[in-house]
């Protein structure tokens, strides 16, 4: 997956994706998005998406749990269907059991010009994802613009609020 920055020099662009290579590892090793030393709060959020992103892409819904805000509230701009913590992670059980079997191969998942806002312990996160996936063999490519709602409890990032929109 792919995070781009924007208007950042080089030299901060290296730093960025050092820190985030850095946080995400410890997020890989159990430490999902908690505080991590002379890592800033955007960095840290970037990471947490990252990892999130991930986790999506392999259906891997023990992380997803850990991720997610108890209250969270999934919007999909293609259907309008507005969903719960436990009816998204529902979903994402039977699209795992379609990656298990063959029945869905996702080719390409990016997150592209991702912004990130702060304010204390609440971040809001846009940016687009552009995904390629086959589904019995008939493939879908698409772009989605989205917005996040990311709040800071108890030491570590979770996610309490999704939107997507279909680019044309």
């Amino acid at each position: 997956m792919l995070i781009r920055f924007r208007e950042r020099t080089n030299m901060a662009r290296i730093a960025s994706i050092f820190l985030v290579t850095i946080a995400t590892l410890a997020a890989s090793r159990g430490v999902v998005a908690e505080r991590v030393e002379g890592v800033d709060r955007e960095t840290e959020v970037l990471a947490v998406v990252n990892a999130f992103g991930r986790a999506y892409v392999e259906a891997d819904v023990e992380t997803l749990e850990t991720l997610l805000f108890e209250k969270y509230v999934h919007v999909n701009g293609r259907s309008g269907k507005v969903l719960n913590r436990g009816e998204w992670l529902e979903w994402v059980t039977s699209r795992r059991a379609g990656i298990e079997n063959g029945e869905l191969i996702v080719s390409d998942y990016r997150i592209e010009d991702v912004e990130v806002v702060l304010d204390g312990t609440t971040a809001i996160v846009i940016g687009v994802v552009y995904s390629s996936q086959s589904r019995n063999g008939n493939t879908n490519t698409s772009g989605f613009r989205f917005s996040n709602l990311w709040l800071h409890r108890n030491g570590a990032w979770r996610r309490a609020a999704f939107h997507d929109s279909p680019i044309p």
